[in-house]
């Protein structure tokens, strides 16, 4: 049979055409681990991660697909889709993160309407499968999200594997932002540690949950409970404590 150039792995969906299939999550396997696992018989060139809170706009794909065919040097590894909620904002639970460190191929995303990213976050995200299958699963136990966080990492980790954030791909999250539950900060700070950042990236990283933990902290006064704010500085701390024991 013809080898597919795309395979689309999302929960519970039923509808299936020439290249494309769905699953279901077996047992607590994540929704990115189950869509790993079920593109895999395919044998396709990409897979198309798509969140099952998330609804691409007609030509999303198209946008992602073209992109793959327009930036050749480096060829892209991963590419995603500008997630918006039911308002036309940029969904916070669908937010990436962008390249800080590395210039060249950031000025050339931008003359492309692109932009390069470091981390890609659930939603619309397209995959090259051999990269998906030289990294390896997702990291057991993380919370629903993180685990797109730092995978995505690691696939990105080399700065000859490029991802971009693509504008004129978009999708639509209805569903309000999740709120932050008390486990997210140690898995954050379990990511910060771990090898899909480079050492200086570490330090970013550790100052950005600092920051997020200092306004979950101030938030949760306001509203009379500190105990989500708190554990996620506990978390900024260890973090900051394992990049001390990993610099010995």
């Amino acid at each position: 049979s013809r080898r597919p150039r795309v395979v689309l792995a999302a929960p519970a969906l039923a509808a299936r055409s020439a290249g494309v299939g769905s699953f279901l999550p077996r047992g607590r396997e994540s929704a990115l681990a189950g869509g790993l696992r079920a593109a895999q018989p395919h044998g396709c060139r990409w897979i198309w991660l798509l969140d099952g809170c998330t609804v691409p706009e007609a030509g999303a794909l198209g946008a992602l697909l073209a992109a793959t065919e327009t930036v050749t040097a480096p060829a892209p590894v991963l590419l995603a889709s500008k997630v918006l909620d039911g308002h036309g904002r940029l969904h916070p639970d669908s937010t990436p993160r962008h390249e800080v460190f590395e210039k060249a191929h950031s000025v050339e995303a931008a003359h492309r309407h692109l932009v390069q990213l470091r981390a890609a976050a659930p939603g619309s995200v397209v995959i090259a499968a051999a990269v998906a299958e030289r990294v390896g699963r997702p990291r057991w136990g993380l919370p629903g999200g993180l685990d797109m966080h730092e995978w995505s990492a690691r696939v990105l980790r080399s700065w000859d594997d490029i991802g971009y954030l693509v504008p004129a791909s978009v999708a639509v999250r209805p569903a309000p932002p999740r709120g932050v539950p008390l486990r997210h900060w140690p898995a954050r700070a379990r990511i910060v540690a771990s090898s899909a950042w480079t050492p200086t990236e570490k330090l970013w990283e550790t100052f950005l949950l600092g920051r997020e933990a200092a306004g979950a902290l101030a938030r949760s006064r306001d509203s009379g409970a500190s105990r989500g704010g708190g554990a996620g500085l506990q978390a900024v701390a260890q973090a900051a404590e394992d990049d001390r024991d990993h610099a010995r």
